[in-house]
């Protein structure tokens, strides 16, 4: 006998946090969560073209490659010209991967515990990229937060080198004495 149906804050919060669809029933006073699965058709327009789909993905490479520079230029500094640019683009693919695996593993589990695991996730997210710098290059964990800082400031002049170069505004509010 089914009773009636109501969404719990454990479904709101599965519905908003990972966009998934829940339905909640209450059968004999007991919840019953019956299915889960992702809206994924959210994400892509129904009439997107193949060709759209080859630009996008075409776009992403090129857009990986030029995030990679500033990581292969601060790792060949530190590491002494030993490292490559495509220890540099492994870095800069798997970092962010392992940064979201281990806040979201940190943040689930630490935060039921302790409550407010995202400082914590945030801390042991970042140290784990500086793990996989430390890792792909080979280095100590020194080197490693070396270039994750030095990589950051050849970014930054990067930026306002091509943004002078091909005549692009920097904001006044960002840089107020320029």
């Amino acid at each position: 006998m089914i009773v009636g149906s109501q969404e719990s804050d454990k479904c709101l919060l599965l519905r908003t946090r990972f966009k998934i669809a829940v339905t909640e029933t209450t059968i004999y006073g007991v919840n019953h969560i019956f299915h889960y699965h992702a809206e994924f058709s959210q994400f892509l327009p129904a009439d997107i073209s193949l060709f759209s789909l080859l630009t996008i993905i075409f776009g992403l490479i090129v857009a990986w490659i030029i995030v990679s520079i500033p990581v292969y230029v601060a790792a060949k500094l530190v590491t002494k010209g030993k490292a490559s640019l495509w220890n540099a683009m492994a870095a800069t693919l798997l970092g962010p991967i392992v940064y979201a695996i281990v806040l979201v593993i940190v943040d689930l589990f630490l935060g039921e515990i302790v409550g407010g695991g995202y400082l914590w996730g945030y801390i042991l997210a970042l140290l784990a990229w500086i793990w996989g710098y430390k890792s792909i290059f080979k280095t100590g964990w020194l080197g490693a937060i070396a270039i994750a800082i030095l990589a950051v400031l050849v970014f930054i002049i990067l930026g306002i080198m091509l943004g002078s170069l091909f005549g692009l505004v920097i904001p006044g509010q960002f840089f107020p004495g320029l």
